[in-house]
């Protein structure tokens, strides 16, 4: 991470938390979620939303997956915008496949391994939690070829989350990206570059309006770096800040109207945000806190990992105490406490032999089949 952008491991860090949590809330106690596969009739989903609020604002917010889509275009765009070479977004586009598919066959083939030794116990989690949520994974069985077909293929084009749910959006990462680098590659120089933000905006809406999260993201990218040299005022980019926080998670999606699709609103939201953060020097300094940034840099890692570990360990110890009369708010808090060492253990080590080696195999293919 370039040092100037340093403040985006932080981010990354907090958003890689965020979507921790509320997995393993929508596992284990999932208050007023009316979202995917929740069992909720739709005519009782309103009433259940708004009965259990605020809780119900957090358990249905996917707002801080989309903080990592738009912060995969803000890096790639400041980058760019900051010394306008064509090469590093050629090499970012070389690069992607290679990049992201060593942790997702990694990730893909930890949950295959797992349910065919059979310690995946979402559907008894699912039971006893309750949680219609966890119970829908895994119901038509599992294969090698199926594992392996979903890893190099089908997540990429799909999102095929069958062995991995996090993997869901694995597609709109990746085409997000080869999104993100035409639009730098042929417009980042062109004065009307705007007309093509806009232009490219409302068709991802019409198109699929999760891809605006990347056209918002170069946007931001583009005024970070043209306000870099000038002073916003503290009040006026806190005020960004949090006016993207609420836009991104207030508003009910309950209640929007069918042309307004919730992943636009979290795309303006986290537009905001950038906007404010990357002009805050309070904000900055404390998302730079070296604690903020390990976990930043380990981001991609808990994303990746902590649902295979919720499914199996985590779901295993609730089962086990639940089923051993222990009561339900003790049995939740011992098999999260317990997951967390295992867990950052398993992070630390996907980091060291999954991700580091993926990015190293990405620069080799680069550096031997196209660097010139």
């Amino acid at each position: 991470m370039h040092s100037h952008i340093k403040y985006i491991d932080g981010l990354k860090g907090i958003s890689a938390i965020w979507i921790t949590l509320l997995h393993y809330i929508l596992a284990f106690i999932p208050i007023g979620y009316i979202g995917w596969s929740c069992g909720i009739n739709e005519s009782d989903r309103a009433s259940i939303y708004f009965s259990n609020l605020p809780i119900s604002i957090f358990t249905n917010s996917s707002f801080p997956l989309y903080t990592f889509f738009a912060l995969i275009s803000f890096i790639s765009a400041l980058i760019f915008f900051r010394n306008h070479d064509r090469k590093f977004i050629v090499k970012q586009a070389v690069k992607r496949y290679f990049r992201l598919l060593i942790p997702i066959l990694a990730c893909t083939l930890i949950c295959y391994m797992l349910m065919a030794c059979g310690v995946m116990f979402n559907s008894e989690l699912g039971k006893i939690a309750p949680s219609h949520w966890s119970s829908v994974f895994y119901q038509d069985g599992y294969s090698l070829t199926g594992a392996l077909k979903s890893a190099f293929y089908t997540t990429f084009i799909y999102g095929d989350g069958y062995y991995c749910s996090i993997l869901w959006c694995m597609n709109i990462i990746f085409i997000g990206s080869y999104l993100t680098y035409p639009i730098l590659a042929l417009f980042g120089k062109s004065k009307f570059r705007w007309i093509i933000y806009l232009i490219t905006f409302f068709a991802c809406i019409k198109i699929r309006a999760d891809y605006t999260a990347f056209v918002m993201g170069i946007a931001a990218a583009d005024i970070a770096n043209k306000l870099q040299h000038h002073s916003m005022p503290n009040k006026l980019s806190f005020t960004l800040f949090i006016s993207g926080l609420l836009v991104g998670n207030i508003i009910p999606p309950i209640s929007l109207p069918n042309w307004l699709q919730i992943s636009v609103l979290y795309s303006i939201g986290n537009f905001l945000i950038l906007i404010g953060v990357s002009q805050c020097i309070a904000m900055k300094n404390f998302l730079e806190k070296n604690a903020l940034c390990k976990i930043g840099r380990y981001s991609f890692p808990l994303i990746l990992v902590h649902f295979p570990i919720m499914m199996s360990l985590s779901a295993w110890i609730f089962v086990e105490l639940r089923q051993a009369d222990f009561a339900f708010t003790p049995s939740l808090l011992i098999s999260w406490i317990a997951s967390v060492p295992i867990l950052m253990i398993a992070v630390v080590l996907f980091y060291r032999f999954v991700e580091l080696p993926s990015e190293k195999l990405a620069n080799f293919i680069y550096e031997k089949f196209f660097l010139k």
